[in-house]
């Protein structure tokens, strides 16, 4: 059995890290802030182990428990971005991954109306469907790690287990329970028994070595398997799921009464995606097993133009690459993660937060959620290949890693390490609140593209708003193409803890956001209206309507009170005034959630915007552009053209040929002989 669950542990790594979600909004665990003066999570075992600093994450702006925050067409794009403390990257000072994934659970899933944890009680699944407490994972998740034996291979260090199942691991040794997460599946990936999270994308500061294992061991493409009564219906099943990790020891063990001794059974529990060869070299197809961010044809996947190129130099087969493209349908992207050092939660090489476009799948939900889980290895234990074998306890010098360990140094003196062996391989997460995937208007085609454009940010200064951000467009620089479709949407929230006072404008606590159109990005006075503004600026309009500029700037905003009249109510106090709910100018009125629904992009150039209400110069800016580039660009246009000229001349080069053939005393095959 030890030696049956060291095969097992193969597949996991010890991790570290710290990380926040930008885009989507990341929870960090929270629901609304209930204490005007305390900026920390109310309760950070609501839904998750976040592990993360408690002035992190978003609170939540929808209205009710049952209210998606965002909502996405199938096909869309949406640009994810997050920051992590420490390093991550090829050649940085640790080794690193990055792993998004996502699940959907329209019956279940849910952000709640309170920062209660949800209820469990074992064999009791019914106790936990209180609508009003947030839920990700459900209670047949957690029941199964609470039955699940923990894999007794894995490598503890120093630790003690509290307790035999699932729930106790090296980095929650106790057992704490976070909402209905399975922390073993938390603390180890890929995981080996069936999980709910459908595999995104990966980054690797070790490429080579870890993608082609990660592909071989996702859920996305591959069946996962528990011990259970082989009676029971699937629900039933999972009432009835047994400790037994691998398939000899459940089938070897028994069950019933000593005249009527059954088998336990392996039950497979399918891949997410396990009809993805339906779409290999075809055309995109609306196909819920094949989302589009794992690219529906095999050539839309970098991994296939790489292993074709190969297959072309001679360094494997056409078949081999070609297995190897099949293989990798429906599995997650695996890349390398962009160098970023540690002890600096901001940006990237090149200015940028860490980011990937995720292309939402054809997967249609009401309630979804994302998870980002950061992953960090220590080089002083291969995390990889080091096992139980080395698990001290009590057993002094055995584990390579000890609690807060002395090392002994050529002075009088050791030196003591500030090591926590729970926290020594570390996985730090953060999650969205929910989110909707909507099926795309009848109208578009799977073609079409439709690009997300969305807010980062909270209410206040660099300082107040941190480990959060300032306000600004996501992605701030948007490139599409003509005829492609923007879906700008955004959402706040209306509980910012004050935090000295949140320096921002607008009814205190409250996040809202614009768009208005400016001259550049270099202008703060949006002085864009009508036709003959645009005429005199010599600026194209981003949206030709009036109606449709009017409805960006004010948010359908209809409580609204005239300043004669709010000042006339707050007594000529202008700071009144500002907070007023009924102050329109300062989009006191608007909803925290704006949809400014598909606009197709049919201009050409370069638009700038801003917010005028978080664009505060010298204090934060909060702008954006929207390049839209021509289907085809100058240069490719010129070469069309070229090439076009080209085949005309050789059409007619070719009809003169087999005229001259014909008609040998003609005077085309005398120009053709001279030729």
């Amino acid at each position: 059995a030890a030696a049956a669950a060291a095969a097992v542990v193969a597949t996991a790594a010890v991790v570290r890290g710290d990380v926040y979600m930008i885009n989507p909004r990341g929870s960090n665990n929270r629901w609304r802030t209930e204490d005007d003066d305390d900026e920390n999570v109310e309760n950070n075992q609501r839904l998750f182990d976040s592990q993360n600093n408690g002035d992190g994450g978003y609170d939540i702006g929808a209205e009710t428990a049952d209210e998606p925050q965002m909502r996405y067409y199938v096909g869309s794009y949406l640009n994810v971005e997050w920051a992590s403390q420490h390093a991550c990257g090829r050649e940085s000072n640790s080794f690193c991954e990055h792993v998004i994934q996502y699940m959907c659970d329209d019956a279940e899933a849910r952000d709640g109306s309170s920062n209660d944890q949800v209820n469990y009680t074992p064999n009791q699944p019914q106790d936990s469907d209180g609508r009003g407490v947030g839920m990700h994972e459900n209670w047949y998740h957690y029941h199964a790690c609470d039955m699940r034996e923990r894999n007794k291979g894995l490598f503890w260090a120093d630790q003690t287990p509290q307790g035999n199942d699932a729930r106790y691991t090296r980095q929650s040794p106790d057992g704490t329970r976070h909402g209905l997460e399975c922390p073993e599946e938390r603390d180890y990936y890929p995981y080996w028994a069936p999980s709910p999270w459908r595999d995104v994308a990966i980054f690797t500061g070790q490429p080579e070595e870890r993608c082609e294992m990660y592909w071989a061991n996702t859920q996305n493409t591959n069946a996962k398997h528990m011990c259970v009564d082989p009676d029971k219906p699937v629900k039933g099943a999972l009432l009835e799921v047994k400790m037994y990790l691998t398939e000899r020891e459940c089938t070897s063990a028994q069950r019933g009464g000593t005249e009527d001794r059954k088998p336990y059974a392996w039950r497979a529990f399918d891949a997410h995606y396990h009809d993805r060869e339906a779409v290999i070299g075809g055309e995109p197809v609306p196909n819920p097993h094949v989302p589009f961010y794992n690219g529906g044809v095999a050539a839309e996947r970098e991994e296939c133009v790489a292993w074709r190129a190969d297959a072309a130099a001679g360094k494997m087969t056409a078949a081999e690459a070609d297995a190897k493209c099949k293989g990798v349908l429906g599995a997650p992207h695996c890349r390398e993660a962009r160098w970023q050092r540690d002890n600096h939660l901001g940006t990237v090489v090149g200015g940028h937060y860490t980011n990937y476009t995720w292309r939402i799948p054809d997967d249609v939900h009401e309630r979804c959620v994302l998870r980002l889980r950061y992953n960090i290895s220590t080089s002083d234990y291969d995390g990889w290949n080091t096992f139980s074998d080395r698990n001290g306890g009590k057993r002094k010098g055995i584990s390579p890693v000890e609690q807060d360990a002395y090392v002994q140094w050529q002075w009088r003196y050791p030196i003591e390490l500030a090591l926590d062996t729970t926290q020594f391989g570390r996985t730090f997460q953060d999650r969205s609140h929910t989110f909707s995937i909507r099926p795309r208007p009848p109208s578009l085609s799977f073609g079409q593209r439709i690009f997300n454009l969305n807010v980062r940010g909270k209410r206040g200064n660099i300082v107040q708003t941190f480990p959060a951000v300032e306000y600004d467009f996501v992605p701030t620089n948007l490139v599409v193409r003509f005829l492609d479709f923007v879906h700008p949407q955004w959402t706040g929230f209306d509980d910012n803890a004050k935090n000295g006072n949140n320096n921002a404008e607008g009814t205190d606590g409250t996040d809202r956001s614009n768009l208005v159109q400016i001259t550049s990005m270099n202008h703060n006075v949006p002085s864009l209206d009508s036709a003959r503004d645009f005429a005199t600026a010599r600026v194209t309009p981003l949206f030709a309507l009036a109606q449709e500029r009017h409805f960006f700037a004010h948010l359908a905003q209809d409580d609204c009170k005239s300043l004669v009249d709010l000042r006339q109510q707050n007594n000529n106090n202008d700071g009144q005034v500002e907070q007023d709910v009924q102050n329109c100018m300062k989009l006191n009125s608007a909803d925290p959630y704006f949809d400014g629904g598909l606009h197709r992009m049919n201009q050409t150039g370069t638009f700038f915007y801003m917010s005028t209400r978080n664009n505060n110069y010298s204090n934060r800016s909060h702008k954006g552009s929207l390049t839209v580039l021509p289907i085809l660009n100058i240069w490719s246009a010129a070469l069309a053209a070229v090439g076009g000229a080209l085949a005309i001349s050789t059409c007619a080069v070719a009809a003169l040929a087999i005229y001259a053939k014909k008609n040998p005393m003609s005077r085309a095959a005398q120009y053709v002989d001279r030729v």
